[in-house]
């Protein structure tokens, strides 16, 4: 290489020229607005969404509401019930005693002692387990 090579080289090629292209989109086929439009669309779809939620959350929670109070008075009615049975029982395991009340009766009425006693527990457990499922949508823990 010589230096009168990129001196000549030199000379030929300094008059090349540079450009700048700008390109201004006047008709981009709605492409922008459709974009906004399926933005909007779908932040109402959200919103509809997260309405649907609560709405369902609300009805939860009224749902486990109605129960404990279903059960409550489930409860109290199931515990006379089961009082109720435990006096019968003890009279008619006195008259069986005395003579009065054969082995079928007793029996009968030993059923619907113990009958009387599950309605109560499953009544009693039942408003416990809805008050606390109350008390965790309301704190967020039990």
């Amino acid at each position: 290489m010589n230096d009168n090579a990129l001196a000549r080289q030199l000379k030929t090629n300094f008059n090349m020229g540079a450009g700048i292209g700008i390109s201004i989109p006047l008709f981009e086929n709605r492409t922008t607005k459709t974009q906004v439009n399926k933005a909007i669309i779908q932040r109402e779809s959200i919103q509809l969404d997260l309405k649907n939620e609560q709405t369902s959350l609300y009805s939860t929670i009224e749902n486990y509401w109605l129960q404990a109070s279903t059960n409550q008075s489930q409860y109290k009615a199931a515990k006379a019930s089961s009082e109720s049975a435990q006096t019968s029982y003890n009279l008619l395991s006195e008259q069986f005693r005395l003579g009065l009340k054969n082995i079928v009766e007793l029996r009968t009425g030993k059923d619907n002692l113990l009958m009387a006693k599950q309605n109560e527990l499953q009544a009693k457990y039942l408003t416990i387990l809805n008050v606390n499922m109350l008390k965790f949508y309301r704190d967020g823990r039990l």
